[in-house]
């Protein structure tokens, strides 16, 4: 879609891509904080943080979990 030629296809394309950032930060401001704090936390409250960067992508939840192990 992004490939289309259109004005209409771009602001859709932008609007799309504006709403996924806002997702990876939501899902950022609750994932760092349920990793730092992993063992003290019960196990369904460990998906509750975990789970939407999971969600929204795989990758971005490994560089993450690499970053803070390394």
């Amino acid at each position: 879609m992004a490939a289309t030629p259109g004005e209409r296809v771009n602001v859709a394309f932008l609007f799309a891509l504006a709403l996924w950032v806002l997702g990876v930060l939501a899902a950022l401001l609750a994932a760092v904080p349920t990793l730092r704090h992993w063992d003290g936390l019960p196990s369904q409250t460990r998906w509750l943080g975990a789970l939407p960067l999971l969600t929204i992508s795989l990758f971005l939840s490994v560089a993450l979990v690499a970053g803070l192990i390394l």
